[in-house]
């Protein structure tokens, strides 16, 4: 599931297509590792990834 997760918020195409990829890695790595904790900015990108995929596909 976390391969899942890291897939869609890094490369979804809402993603790749609005969003700073770069920024979005720093910012998973960080959660990953614990130094922050970005959940509620990284679902909202999983879910706007979701979002573009059923609406937009």
């Amino acid at each position: 599931m976390k391969e899942y997760t890291r897939t869609l918020v890094l490369e979804g195409d809402a993603s790749q297509t609005y969003l700073n990829v770069p920024h979005l890695t720093r910012i998973w790595k960080e959660h990953q590792r614990g130094v922050r904790n970005w959940s509620t900015e990284l679902w909202i990108v999983m879910m706007f990834n979701l979002w573009h995929r059923k609406f937009m596909g």
